[in-house]
Formats: structure tokens, sequence, C-alpha cells
């Protein structure tokens, strides 16, 4: 042990039963006199992050919409812009920082994350969560061993192994804590005790007992519920209005939702009516469509199940913006909901279309392109992120 002086005695035996009895003392790194001894005083959290920090070669900065550097790169790692700030980091720790790069909550915690319902998560030096107002105020205390983001006005957070969840001003929605939950969509929260689950309004009330053995995610008056491992839908009176016989249920996208039975997927109406032909698979896309599976191939579905393209596509992703990313001859475009081709698939790579601009890159880098397929400016970075408030993030230099 540094710092400390140990005595050992040591008795060795030697024949003829006389017995030396030596008393050492071993000084490590101390001297005798006590007064002065130096101990080391224990590191603090925010030191040892500091004495852990490896400092990255290649930094963060953000640049605008004509593909200007606006903001350097200087930091660690960053998150999107939300209420003209962004959480970002330097020497191992975060903070938040305006659309002129500049400190407005200094880098102190050891995590922080983008504004959703004007608050921002953090993370403390012991571990603990809590959340920020847009002015940097500690709206929220540190309480909680494990936060997530707010929806819908409502986050869950845990504490003693147990998921409650809270408004944006810390008042908690229910005295009732859970085993498992699900963050609000819809107005609903899925929570579970016990293994059994059930749908929690954000009055703190049960509209949905806890008793069955699953829930999907609410949608127009149906929850996709298992019931002895079948899935079936019920009402938010909870009454089962679609019998559970399903192997797989989706989620409802206005009155139609995507079942599978026997292995192969239909889509149904509200009543449980069957509305198409069956496929490989069923996958909801947003904007009231869907892609369906034959094969190897894709095609595109209208709200009720109809073929809108014919079986020729490798991949098509959800709707973003209206326009969703396809995959066809090894090359990406975009359809919009009619399964129109309104940018063509020319891309090595794209992404979803956020904040008006969606990423491509033809093999040389990755750029910008509008909602009509040009390039909104003719920079291209090794790695650059999605626009949000007209700020991307973005590194320069490659890796």
């Amino acid at each position: 042990m540094r710092g400390q002086c140990i005595n050992r005695i040591l008795i060795p035996k030697v024949p003829g039963g006389i017995v030396f009895i030596g008393i050492l003392c071993f000084f490590i790194n101390c001297k005798s006199d006590r007064g002065h001894i130096q101990f080391s005083e224990p590191l603090s959290e925010a030191d040892r992050l500091q004495s852990d920090y490896i400092e990255p070669g290649i930094k963060w900065g953000y640049i605008d919409r004509q593909g200007e550097l606006v903001i350097r790169e200087q930091f660690d790692d960053c998150r999107n812009f939300a209420d003209s700030l962004a959480a970002a980091s330097q020497q191992g720790l975060w903070g938040y920082i305006n659309h002129d790069g500049k400190w407005v909550v200094k880098p102190e915690y050891k995590g922080a994350w983008s504004f959703v319902n004007g608050r921002g998560r953090i993370r403390v030096l012991d571990g603990k969560y809590g959340y920020l107002d847009t002015e940097g105020n500690l709206i929220i205390d540190t309480l909680w061993e494990e936060a997530e983001d707010f929806t819908e006005g409502m986050a869950k957070v845990r504490k003693d192994n147990r998921f409650k969840f809270i408004n944006t001003e810390g008042g908690q929605v229910s005295a009732e804590s859970w085993d498992m939950a699900f963050a609000f969509k819809s107005g609903f929260a899925r929570v579970s005790n016990g293994g059994w689950w059930g749908l929690l309004d954000q009055h703190g009330t049960l509209v949905v007992p806890v008793k069955y053995d699953a829930l999907g995610q609410h949608s127009n008056n149906r929850i996709p519920v298992q019931i002895k491992g079948k899935w079936g839908f019920l009402n938010l009176a909870n009454t089962l209005k679609i019998e559970a016989k399903y192997e797989e249920v989706s989620a409802f996208q206005d009155q139609y939702a995507a079942v599978k039975n026997g292995g192969r997927w239909l889509i149904i109406d509200s009543s449980g009516k069957p509305q198409s032909l069956d496929y490989d698979q069923i996958e909801p896309l947003g904007k009231n469509r869907w892609s369906a599976q034959k094969m190897d191939t894709f095609a595109l579905l209208d709200h009720q199940g109809k073929l809108l393209t014919p079986f020729k596509y490798n991949q098509i992703n959800r709707f973003h913006e209206n326009k969703a990313a396809f995959n066809k001859d090894e090359l990406f475009g975009y359809l919009d909901t009619s399964g129109l081709h309104v940018i063509p698939n020319i891309f090595l790579l794209c992404w979803d279309f956020a904040d008006g601009a969606a990423r491509y890159s033809l093999g040389d880098g990755i750029g910008f392109i509008n909602s009509n397929g040009k390039a909104i400016h003719d920079r291209l970075f090794p790695d650059v992120r999605d626009y949000a408030e007209g700020l991307a993030r973005v590194q320069t230099v490659s890796r």
C-alpha cells in the first residue's frame, strides 16, 4: 500500500528451541516521522475522467446549408441541434453549445443529450440522470438511475430498479411503479409487472389492466395483444375486437394492420376482414403505405394493401418527409407515396430525408440533396450527419 509503514514481526524457529525475535519495519514511500507521511488525495470523478481521457485524432464541427464550416471542428463528440442548443463534449465532459458554437452550459456532465419537449437529459458525475431547461437550469433533479428523453411530455425513469413516468416539471404521472415499461406514444405507454402487460394513459390510469402476455403499440383504438401465444387486437375499452389467432401482427396504420397467419402475411381492416393477397412479409412504412415481400423482391402497397408498384425492389425504407429510399439494381433512389421514382436510383448509398435534405454518396464522400434530388451544395465530407435546425455535424478529415 502506498504511503503507509508496514511492520512485520518475524519469529524464526531454530534447532534447540531457541527463538530469535526480530522486529523489522519496512518503510515504503514514507518516513518514520508520522508528521511527514504523504497521503495522496483520491481523485474526484471529474479528475478521473480527465486522467482517463484520450484525445481523439479527429474532431467534430458543424456546417451550414451552404456546406460552410460555421462551427470549427473542436468537439470530441456532439449531437444534433434542438431548441437552438446542441450537446457537445470536450475533454471527456459534456455541455451545450449555441448556433455560434459558444458554450451555453459548460462541459461538466458525464453525458448530455439533445433537447426534447424543452428538456435536455444530462448524466452527472455520480452516474445519476436529471434534466435541464434551455437556460441551463437543473429543472428536474438528478435522482434517477436511468432516464430516457421526453416523448409526448412524459419521460420514463428508473430508481431502485423500478420504472416510473414523470412530466416536464418532474412530477410523477402515477404513484405506481413497474418492472418494465415503454415510452409514451399516441397517448399511451405499455407497462409490465410480474411478466404481465397493460396500458397506461397520461393521467396515470390503467386503461388496459396488467394481465396480458404482451401488448403492441396502440393506434386508432386498436391495441395488439398476445393471449396464450397468439395475437389479436383490443380496443381502449379492453374488449377483444379481433380474435387472438395470429402468429405476428403490426400496429394499425389508419384502419389497417398486417397480420401473419400460417406463415403468410396479409392486411386486415379494423374488423379483422382480409384486404390483400398474402405475401412472405409485410412491413408498415408510414404515410399509410406498406412494403410487401415476395421471394427476394419488394413492392409498395397502398393503405388497403393494393399493389402500387411491381415486385422489383431489393429494399424499401420507411417514408420520411413524404419520400422513401429504395434500392433497385444495387443503386438507391427515392419513391413518393404513389410509387413514382421522384429521385432516380443513381446513388451508391442514401439516407432518409431530415430537415429538408438527405445524405447521399457516389463513393467519394457524403453530400446532400434537396427534395428535388439536386445537390444543395457541392461539398463532400468523409463523415457528416443529418441537418437539424439548419446545421449538420461534420468531420472534414478522413479517419
